[in-house]
């Protein structure tokens, strides 16, 4: 549903660096210890012993107030996970709004998971893991990506059904719209919105574990890598 999850890809890069990556908390007040007549404002620092709150250590020569608390807020709610900087895509496809966890994949030479197929529930999904396997001379070529990942999946039969989903990193959204035809444990999406010029993704295909609660998707990388994404289901 994505360049790394079924589906689509996102028209943005993703580093590969740790949850919040780009929220680190407030400073703390870095000038108001022991700037002027210990900041200006009471006790060292002005502000309370961090002098990292409200006008921490304003009064001190080159005192400066502390960060705002807890880091940036990343799109979607929760702490920033990711640093992609880029401006993403299909705005207009959904209203759907990246949630979940920040999950940052990884690799494993461990025995993998085999799909089973199912059938597929409507409901909204957030990514939880995304975990690509293979040989260990293979890890050489494996990226990884930090992410949140939401897909709301509607109009369902045991056939097909409608896919939207939405990735955030950093500061960049991409979002899509399309159907998913559904044949033994093979689903295969085809995107129309965004509107693609011939150049740009035209969807893809997965096997996988469906249940009433969870989506696996086994999809085939590159150096017979085989990702394994899991999606649990929140309404």
């Amino acid at each position: 549903m994505r360049k790394a999850g079924l589906f689509v890809s996102l028209l943005f890069v993703v580093s590969a660096v740790g949850c919040g990556s780009s929220g680190g908390g407030g400073t703390g007040g870095s000038g108001g210890a022991g700037a002027g007549t210990t900041g200006g404002a009471g006790t060292p620092g002005g502000a309370g012993t961090s002098g990292g709150a409200g006008t921490s250590g304003g009064a001190g020569v080159g005192g400066h107030g502390g960060g705002s608390a807890g880091g940036a807020t990343g799109t979607g709610g929760g702490t920033a996970c990711g640093d992609a900087t880029g401006t993403g895509s299909g705005d207009s496809c959904n209203t759907v709004t990246p949630s979940g966890p920040c999950v940052t994949s990884t690799f494993s030479t461990a025995a993998m998971p085999t799909p089973a197929g199912g059938p597929f529930a409507a409901g909204t999904y957030n990514l939880v893991s995304e975990t690509t396997y293979g040989p260990a001379d293979a890890g050489a070529g494996f990226f990884s990506e930090t992410l949140r990942q939401t897909y709301v999946l509607s109009s369902v039969t045991s056939t097909s059904f409608t896919l939207d989903q939405a990735e955030s990193s950093g500061t960049a959204v991409a979002r899509a719209h399309g159907t998913v035809a559904v044949s033994g444990m093979t689903a295969t999406f085809t995107p129309t919105c965004p509107v693609t010029d011939g150049g740009g993704d035209s969807g893809g295909s997965a096997e996988f574990t469906a249940t009433s609660t969870s989506v696996t998707l086994f999809e085939s990388k590159n150096n017979g890598q085989i990702q394994v994404s899991v999606y649990n289901k929140t309404l």
